[in-house]
């Protein structure tokens, strides 16, 4: 794209903070991230957005929701990614990782994705990234205690990578089956790992 053809900014009533968008087709897009009242999933047709849904995750009792990353797996149906606060033991509360189906640009509920961190104590888990090929949908983020992770989505359980002070922030899946995730690790150096899907 060169600049004489970029714009006008669009400005979007009602959706405050977008964060990623995937589009999937020749004229379809999703544009998620975070209100002040939840998730936001705003579907885009040529062009155009439509009408933002805000995803709060109420039913489960999730409170904060926040979607940072979406990919589409077909014309109309995407997936994002995110965190929120979820009820613990004894009025205590934790992060946990937030799957949101997407379909005709509208969201299907929630998945939860819960650490596995200390018994007794409260963990922490952020999904800050996702990538699709064909349907199978592979996500990164953190778990405070264990460190960097890896969710493939038709499981929603984590594969923890053994890596200190590490986090992952991105991935990408292609068509061999086979993705490749990047972060940080010891808080100052960057890296990519290799994710082979069929392990």
């Amino acid at each position: 794209t060169t600049p004489s053809s970029v714009g006008p900014v669009q400005v979007i009533p009602g959706v405050s903070g977008l964060a990623a968008v995937s589009c999937n087709g020749k004229n379809f897009c999703v544009a998620v991230g975070t209100g002040p009242d939840g998730g936001e999933v705003l579907p885009i047709t040529d062009g155009t957005p439509g009408t933002v849904s805000i995803v709060t995750g109420s039913d489960q009792d999730l409170s904060d929701l926040s979607l940072t990353s979406v990919d589409c797996t077909g014309p109309t149906a995407c997936v994002a990614v995110g965190s929120a606060m979820a009820p613990y033991i004894a009025g205590l509360t934790q992060i946990v990782g937030v799957i949101v189906p997407i379909s005709d640009g509208l969201p299907l509920g929630e998945v939860t994705v819960a650490g596995q961190g200390l018994p007794g104590s409260a963990d922490y888990v952020t999904l800050s990234a996702v990538s699709c090929y064909q349907r199978t949908c592979v996500a990164v983020g953190s778990d405070d205690y264990l460190g960097p992770i890896i969710v493939p989505l038709s499981t929603a359980t984590e594969t923890v990578v053994p890596m200190e002070y590490a986090d992952f922030n991105g991935i990408a899946c292609h068509a061999n089956g086979a993705c490749v995730a990047v972060g940080y690790f010891d808080n100052s150096y960057s890296g990519m790992l290799p994710v082979d899907q069929e392990a």
